[in-house]
């Protein structure tokens, strides 16, 4: 089975962590119970990667760092579901444990795809060579242990051996973005392209980093072309309302980031802290107030958690004083003013630990561009 699980490229303040030797622990659950699935976690903020087969809809991971992670659960009839969660001491119990819920998405156009991805193998996968697919498992296998270095050591075999690996580059693209290489995270990312042009995370993940490098023009396109192809993904739909916040199409902006945030409302991208610079500027202090302490709500242990708290209790104080205007650059973290650039990346799509042959890892401003131009 296909799991396409996206590390997403992203632009937002890198998190403020608890101590490295605080172990943490996940314990999830799947609503409604699938008979099975299989659930992917991987790390936002930090090399990291491991997935579980589940029987009853419930899954945990042990021995955990504080950070974000993305949670891909992959419904073998209806498709992937993804969530962000924030892992760090004030929402972890007393014994280190965060508890979450998912709840799966029945989506007629995932229950679509999910059925054409069972029964297709495509002649590319096919073709590559036994030895680089073993390659890539290692790898991956690396990533469990957090050794980024060995992962990508493996991942240049595999595409040596296989020029055409597209999850191998795409992969190595995603370890380049963490390291904040862009430029070289854009050259894995289009030759993972060039080697398989339909597929999805190296098409998000080459809009993150156009974005990461402030190449707004070009990433605007190719983030709409991820949005037509997958309007249900959050990070797509993440990155495309960010090209139009720079690009101060406030519009389009709204649009995009309102659909990430109903799609994943703790999503790593962080959509409230630019939903509420745009109402900031707008003077519309009530709804920014909301955006900012659900933001700080779900990052509490993090410099943009509390940034926003403390951007909040200004826009509270403003609200009290008629006739005082708050611009919105005073009112937030430095993350809603200028592109940031971010430690971040996405894996590719599908992992050889599923089936022999498939992989699965786990995503300016210019006033000179009109918006019907640019707009969809």
């Amino acid at each position: 089975m296909r799991v396409a699980c996206q590390l997403c490229v992203l632009f937002a303040l890198a998190l403020a962590v608890a101590p490295a030797e605080q172990h943490f622990e996940i314990v999830g659950e799947l609503i409604p119970h699938p008979s099975s699935a299989t659930v992917v976690l991987a790390g936002v903020d930090q090399p990291y990667q491991d997935q579980k087969v589940v029987r009853d809809g419930r899954f945990r991971f042990r021995g955990l760092a504080a950070g974000t992670y993305t949670i891909l659960a992959a419904h073998p009839e209806w498709g992937e579901t993804r969530r962000t969660l924030a892992v760090s001491e004030s929402v972890a119990d007393e014994r280190g444990r965060v508890q979450t819920i998912i709840p799966v998405r029945r989506s007629s156009r995932e229950h679509s795809r999910a059925l054409e991805e069972r029964s297709t193998v495509s002649v590319r996968e096919l073709e590559i060579p036994d030895k680089a697919v073993a390659e890539r498992k290692r790898a991956q296998a690396a990533l469990e242990r957090r050794n980024a270095e060995a992962a990508v050591e493996h991942l240049e075999k595999a595409v040596e051996l296989a020029p055409d690996y597209a999850d191998a580059w795409n992969d190595l693209g995603v370890l380049a973005n963490q390291r904040k290489d862009f430029a070289r995270a854009e050259e894995y990312f289009r030759e993972a392209l060039a080697a398989a042009p339909d597929e999805f995370a190296p098409l998000v993940n080459l809009g993150g980093v156009l974005l990461a490098q402030q190449k707004l023009p070009e990433a605007v396109r190719v983030n709409r072309q991820a949005v037509e192809a997958r309007p249900e993904d959050a990070l797509a739909n993440a990155q495309l309302g960010l090209c139009y916040f720079y690009l101060q199409q406030e519009g389009w902006a709204l649009k995009y980031l309102l659909e990430a945030k109903r799609l994943d409302p703790g999503h790593f991208t962080h959509p409230q802290a630019f939903l509420a610079e745009i109402h900031t500027r707008n003077g519309r202090y009530a709804a920014a107030i909301r955006e900012l302490e659900d933001l700080a709500e779900r990052y509490p242990d993090t410099n943009e958690g509390r940034r926003a708290r403390l951007a909040a209790d200004r826009l509270k104080q403003a609200k009290q004083q008629p006739g005082t205007h708050v611009r919105g650059s005073d009112a937030l973290a430095p993350t809603a003013t200028e592109p940031q650039a971010s430690a971040w990346g996405h894996q590719s799509s599908r992992s050889p630990t599923l089936s022999p042959r498939r992989a699965a890892s786990p995503a300016l401003s210019s006033s000179t561009y009109r918006e019907e131009a640019l707009g969809p």
